[in-house]
Formats: structure tokens, C-alpha cells, sequence
């Protein structure tokens, strides 16, 4: 996700939900019943309120959430800025022993694109061969609101929402080439 906050440099952030299997079923009841009558929770179209109520949501779950912000962001240049910042990601999830990782759909092309990525760190040995990565749309799994949320709160110019989640974070700032 591109965000710009004002007076920061242009970033990319991808946020990652580090679940135990056992947790996944309360952390998708929880984020279902913030969907209400949509299909979807998205940071970018929830009101101020809402927001709220979804930081509060995300905050009670028993979830760490790993960030990787890269920057400065050249917004011709964007899908180059997600391909490293998806490899750092993948490796930061291996490292903590991650296995399975399921990323938000995109359209087929940039799903291929990010696949790509995905290939790139495991021929080169900065990702585990084994590790099982997919694209899921958000509407089929509730699970993929959280990142959606915690990106949102980040890049949005409503930090002090973020606050409410910092002591649950890591990030890790990644500067672009």
C-alpha cells in the first residue's frame, strides 16, 4: 500500500497478521461482525468512526503485526516498490517461522507479478522453498482485513490511531534503491 502522510517521504507498506491456527477462527468471527451488511471491512472506505472500532477490534487479538516500510517511494515505479518490499516481508515471515502466507488478491496480472517476487526469494535463497504462498480475496477471508487495517492506520494521517496497536508491532524500515 502507497502512503504519504504529510511532511513524510513517500513510503510502500505491506503489513503481515502473525496468527496461531488456533486463533484464526475467534480473529474471523471478530473481524466478520466488522464487515456489518458489507461484503468487506476496507480501511480506505470505513468512517472515522469505524476505524475506530476496527483498531479496538484489532488491538484486542491475540496477533503480532509485522510491518515492512519502504522508502522513498517513486510512484512511477510502484509495483518495483512492492516486489521489494514483498521479498523483505517473505524473509522477515520466514525468519519468525512462518510457513504459510496468504497475500490480498489483486487482478490475475499483478497476482502473477507478486508470484514472481515470491519465485525470485526462494531461488535466491532468502525465503525457505517450502514456504506456501497464495492469494485470497478479502471477501473469502476476513483474516485478510487485519493487515488492511493496520497498513490503513499507519500510512493514513490519522496516526494516533496507530498508537493504540505500537506495544503489538514490529517494523522493519527498508530504504528503496
Amino acid at each position: 500500500m502507497p502512503c504519504t502522510r504529510p511532511g513524510e517521504t513517500p513510503s510502500y507498506i505491506i503489513a503481515a497478521a502473525l496468527l496461531d491456527s488456533g486463533d484464526c477462527a475467534d480473529a474471523r468471527w471478530a473481524m466478520e461482525a466488522l464487515g456489518g451488511k458489507r461484503k468487506r471491512f476496507h480501511w480506505k472506505d470505513a468512517t472515522s468512526k469505524e476505524r475506530e472500532a476496527a483498531i479496538s477490534t484489532v488491538s484486542a487479538l491475540p496477533t503480532l503485526h509485522l510491518l515492512v516500510i519502504s522508502s522513498p517511494l517513486d510512484r512511477r515505479r510502484q509495483e518495483r516498490a512492492r516486489a521489494i518490499t514483498l521479498q523483505r516481508m517473505l524473509f522477515e515471515l520466514g525468519v519468525r517461522g512462518v510457513t504459510r502466507v496468504c497475500l490480498e488478491s489483486r487482478t490475475e496480472r499483478l497476482n502473477q507479478r507478486d508470484m514472481r517476487s515470491v519465485d525470485a526469494a526462494m531461488i535466491n535463497g532468502s525465503i525457505d522453498a517450502g514456504m506456501q504462498v497464495q492469494h485470497e480475496l478479502p471477501r473469502d477471508d476476513p483474516l485478510l482485513w487485519i493487515p488492511d487495517i493496520v497498513a490503513g492506520a499507519v500510512g493514513s494521517a490519522e496516526g494516533p490511531l496507530y498508537e493504540d496497536l505500537t506495544g503489538l508491532t514490529e517494523t522493519v524500515h527498508l530504504e528503496l534503491p
